[in-house]
């Protein structure tokens, strides 16, 4: 899970329970949730987020610094899977598109190619993770997401499901997206603002 430190994802592991209050993501209710159910179904969480302090390349809020961020964190998921039985079943929770499988300009940069945990993770590993983007119709800022146009279209049926949905890939009715392959599989969901 992005944003796990160490000692956080050990006395989780240690005790079955959701540590004390963390830091950024882990001060979630809902991240914090999401630990608790990974928790009761037996899952071990594992911290594969980068060591902040190796990073000496000043600005962190920059193009480098987020070249640098998702490639070690596929180091130490490479690293961890390495170490692993072959029959590992691995989930990766990570916000804000890292799970991508093809690069993206890096916002404000025009010449800048970010390339994501998830393309670093299938050059590193040689294995290709099953991608599903959840982030498409997350509104980073009010009525701005790339998928707005699609919730409002299919709004009636993800009401039926109880507000959000998902579809694979080739089964998106609208060929811009099937051509897209950052990822395999795709949700929808009417709740969409970052608070």
């Amino acid at each position: 899970m992005e944003a796990l430190y160490e000692g956080f994802a050990s006395e989780a592991n240690a005790t079955r329970r959701v540590p004390g209050i963390g830091l950024g993501y882990l001060a979630h209710d809902d991240m914090r949730a999401l630990i608790g159910d990974a928790l009761a179904l037996g899952w071990d969480l594992l911290s594969y987020e980068c060591n902040f302090s190796l990073w000496n390349g000043g600005e962190t809020r920059s193009a480098e610094f987020a070249n640098w961020r998702d490639a070690e964190e596929a180091r130490n998921l490479t690293a961890f899977l390495a170490r692993s039985p072959q029959d590992l079943k691995l989930l990766v929770w990570c916000g804000n598109s890292h799970q991508r499988k093809t690069p993206q300009t890096y916002p404000g940069v025009r010449r800048m190619t970010w390339i994501r945990l998830g393309q670093r993770l299938r050059e590193l590993s040689g294995l290709d993770p099953f991608v599903i983007d959840q982030s498409v119709t997350v509104e980073y800022r009010r009525q701005r997401s790339p998928r707005r146009q699609d919730v409002k279209r299919y709004a009636s049926e993800l009401r039926e499901l109880g507000g959000t949905g998902g579809f694979l890939r080739e089964e998106d009715p609208d060929a811009r997206w099937r051509k897209d392959l950052s990822a395999d599989a795709w949700l929808l969901s009417l709740d969409n603002l970052m608070v």
